[in-house]
């Protein structure tokens, strides 16, 4: 049908305002959970017109320090620093972000609201939750995965993916650290969608499944059809962030984290060797 977004127009005067005041409105709260296909739906709203965060976006600009002081204890709610929250949240409106999704900014979701009470929420689902809990296991849930990131040399690589990833597990609903179990991540994320689902009014939430694609997105999101990439064939994107990319990368962090070591001094020792050569030659010459 029609789009009931206002006039062009209209939207240019409201983003020149939101620049004259230095920061851009939050339109879209991303609440589900990692491994729901959250790097897909990132590109999805990119290709709509949005500038979302995500998880990629906030280790690429190293904000992962800050987003651990939000775990700290304030003395605050559930242990948060809403203090350290609110200053990541202005930060990334001065930067022109009008989306947020993934970790860790899903697990702030009903603080964005409060903050942008006109803001939509999507909450990115799995087919099931036994689904959802083999990938999360498997991948950035996996002990080999997360176990390293409080030690060297991830804990200089990645400063601060440790804290981060210890207050959002724990808002997760995930208390038996290190190892993350079937059965818990089952009940965690019910738990979750449940708790999202009853907090968030009918009419701002959309539950959806990257299976179905496009059509639902662009309606919550008041695209019309003619708009919707749908109606252009344009396929809905479907990143390279499967269980086996993730899991490389566990492999990866495991390897680096037990034999760091040796893959410090690998590079070093020709050049040592070559030294002594060089020395030993020189003695023989004296």
């Amino acid at each position: 049908g029609p789009s009931s977004r206002p006039p062009p127009a209209m939207q240019l005067i409201a983003l020149l305002l939101a620049a004259a005041q230095g920061a851009t409105p939050l339109r879209i709260i991303g609440a589900g959970l990692g491994r729901t296909a959250t790097s897909s739906l990132k590109e999805a709203l990119a290709q709509l017109g949005y500038k979302p965060y995500h998880m990629e976006r906030a280790m690429k600009d190293k904000h992962l320090v800050q987003w651990g002081q939000v775990g700290l204890e304030g003395g605050e709610s559930q242990g948060i620093n809403t203090t350290a929250a609110e200053a990541m949240f202005d930060m990334l409106s001065d930067q022109g972000y009008d989306a947020t999704l993934d970790y860790p900014t899903n697990m702030l979701y009903k603080l964005q609201m409060k903050r942008n009470p006109d803001a939509k929420v999507i909450l990115s689902v799995r087919k099931n939750a036994a689904v959802w809990a083999r990938s999360f296991v498997d991948t950035i849930g996996h002990h080999d995965m997360v176990a390293p990131m409080g030690r060297f040399p991830m804990n200089w690589l990645l400063p601060g993916a440790a804290e981060t990833m210890r207050w959002v597990f724990r808002l997760h609903g995930f208390h038996r650290t290190p190892e993350h179990s079937l059965e818990e991540a089952t009940e965690a994320y019910n738990e979750w969608n449940s708790e999202v689902q009853q907090f968030v009014p009918k009419e701002k939430l959309l539950v959806h499944r990257a299976e179905e694609g496009w059509p639902p997105l662009c309606a919550f999101l008041e695209v019309s059809d003619s708009d919707c990439p749908s109606s252009k064939n344009v396929p809905y994107p479907h990143t390279d962030n499967d269980r086996t990319h993730v899991h490389k990368k566990a492999v990866y962090i495991s390897l680096l984290d037990k034999y760091w070591g040796i893959v410090l001094v690998l590079p070093v020792t020709p050049v040592v060797g070559i030294l002594w050569f060089v020395s030993f030659v020189k003695l023989k010459k004296d």
